[in-house]
């Protein structure tokens, strides 16, 4: 509750600390929030709902936790989310959390955030690309330091822009294929 009805708290930094789970209520009435940093925590959960109000946010870092998995509803309602820093955790999309009801609601982690420019997946365990339509804005996309083994046409289909960067460094990438005849229901990614 010590958060509980902070309205005009615009910036607050809780990074270097001890945290281990955001709960839904810890944000409730501080609407007027746009910058969050929680990088530097032990954070493995987030609850679904813990950033639902805050419709101002435009910077959220949430680098050096021990996150792994990422409901689809965490970041919904995040509307002005431009910057979101991920790194450095151990985040996976792998195709089993599906089967685990993780990805059921929504195959969009970041459904929601239209507005998003930059998405820092740096040094994470994601081991195939992940096709997210709803990030239109998209101007950096870094995965740099992951698991990721091969590159397929689709793959990057939803990140046609003009001006835009994305970080393939230090995966495992043995096999990229563009060609314009694949047959996509033949094909079996691991």
């Amino acid at each position: 509750e010590l958060f509980k009805d902070q309205v005009k708290l615009e910036r607050l930094d809780l990074s270097m600390n001890f945290l281990t789970e955001l709960s839904e209520e810890i944000f409730l009435n501080t609407e007027s929030l746009n910058e969050l940093k929680l990088s530097n925590n032990r954070i493995s959960k987030i609850s679904k709902y813990t950033f639902q109000k805050l419709k101002k946010l435009t910077d959220l870092y949430l680098g050096n936790n021990q996150l792994t998995m990422l409901d689809p509803k965490t970041f919904e309602g995040l509307s002005s989310l431009i910057f979101l820093d991920l790194q450095n955790n151990q985040i996976t999309f792998d195709i089993e959390s599906s089967m685990e009801g993780i990805l059921y609601d929504s195959p969009s982690r970041f459904k929601g955030l239209s507005k998003l420019e930059q998405l820092n997946l740096q040094n994470n365990s994601i081991t195939s690309m992940f096709e997210d339509f709803s990030l239109t804005n998209l101007r950096m996309l870094n995965l740099s330091h992951n698991k990721i083994d091969s590159l397929f046409k689709f793959d990057l289909q939803y990140l046609q822009k003009e001006s835009l960067e994305i970080d393939l460094r230090h995966n495992l990438i043995s096999g990229i294929n563009f060609r314009q005849d694949i047959d996509e229901n033949n094909l079996s990614r691991k």
